[in-house]
């Protein structure tokens, strides 16, 4: 991994070090700044107007697709207390296109800043950087002493649709439609981890199925560490009052195989579906895990709902929703009759804001 990288052609250090130091020293009122939100202006030029490292044009391409993603001018972003090179780049940047710049004294802030750069033996370069719990990936190659892009943008914890021709590099590859593209990814592993969120494992899910062994039967530990309620028991919900106020616009039902959690392709053809009709902005995905009548497996019918409902989890967040749209709760029951869901399912409601 390649996180310290030679500045020597682009800026004078000393003066660099100064400017990128009073740049990690402004405040959250610097997201109302009146600089327009172009991160690909003087990109390729530093103070002596030769060319930009490469490593430093990967970085502020995946950076010039920030503002299609998070708005300049409302929002600052959080730097650590131990910057690098990559980190100076980065502020100045996100400084040039609107942004407040804030220094932190731990991985904290809502959009904490992380980038990294790796490289393999056939010389592709990968940058990746993530900003809270939203993730841009981007792979790269040397052609002729310069840097091309290699890949499509890879957006994770997030389904904003975004345009990568109004990248920096975009009119490098305009005629190139598979790497003039976006893929929607799970959250990838980075080294420090990301603060705000992380994807469900197998480990994970079986640790809230084990717990679930023991639970009391009026509620239980979902895959984010809150307690719910049983739905067999109470209709409304964990979170009601989050969607009380919105509208139903889309329901799947994704029926499991007895005393299963597999998701099959069907189910995610359903998930799909319903994504189609997803909006990151307005809506919020209700996940309900169901386990009701009889069951051979130890876990009971609680683990069985709570893993369902995690399975589904897990499936939305590899597709890009990110974790904060997501809210997961169960019905179980060693009764089949008399509940409105389904005896081993999982429901999925699209609720959405009116607002």
């Amino acid at each position: 991994m390649i996180k310290t990288l030679p500045l020597s052609q682009r800026l004078a250090g000393a003066q660099h070090k100064v400017i990128a130091a009073a740049l990690l020293l402004l405040g959250a009122a610097s997201a109302c700044s009146s600089i327009a939100p172009n991160l690909g202006a003087n990109a390729n030029a530093d103070a002596n107007n030769t060319l930009a490292p490469l490593s430093d044009q990967m970085l502020e391409d995946v950076l010039s697709v920030m503002p299609q993603l998070i708005e300049p001018r409302l929002n600052s972003i959080q730097f650590g207390p131990n910057v690098d090179e990559l980190d100076i780049i980065a502020a100045r940047t996100l400084a040039k296109a609107g942004y407040g710049i804030q220094r932190v004294t731990a991985d904290q802030g809502i959009n904490f800043f992380i980038a990294n750069q790796f490289k393999n033996e056939a010389g592709i370069n990968t940058m990746r950087v993530s900003i809270g719990e939203l993730e841009v990936t981007r792979v790269y190659a040397t052609e002729d002493g310069n840097i091309i892009p290699a890949g499509p943008f890879e957006l994770a914890g997030t389904r904003i649709t975004i345009n990568p021709a109004l990248s920096l590099l975009g009119s490098t590859v305009s005629n190139n439609a598979i790497v003039n593209n976006v893929e929607y990814t799970s959250i990838a592993p980075i080294d420090g981890g990301i603060p705000t969120i992380s994807l469900l494992s197998n480990d994970i899910i079986q640790g809230v199925v084990d717990q679930a062994t023991t639970a009391p039967g009026l509620t239980s530990i979902n895959s984010t560490k809150l307690e719910v309620k049983n739905r067999f028991y109470d209709v409304a919900g964990t979170f009601s009052n989050l969607i009380n106020d919105r509208e139903r616009v889309a329901r799947e039902v994704i029926i499991f195989p007895n005393d299963s959690m597999r998701l099959g392709e069907q189910g995610k053809q359903r998930i799909n579906k319903l994504l189609n009709q997803f909006s990151e902005a307005s809506d919020l995905i209700n996940v309900i895990g169901c386990s009701n009548g009889t069951t051979r497996l130890a876990i009971g019918n609680e683990g069985l709902a709570l893993g369902r409902a995690n399975r589904i989890t897990e499936e939305l967040l590899t597709l890009g929703v990110p974790n904060r749209s997501i809210l997961d709760d169960a019905c179980w029951s060693e009764d089949s009759t008399g509940v409105d869901f389904p005896n081993r399912g999982v429901v999925i409601d699209l609720m959405r804001s009116e607002t």
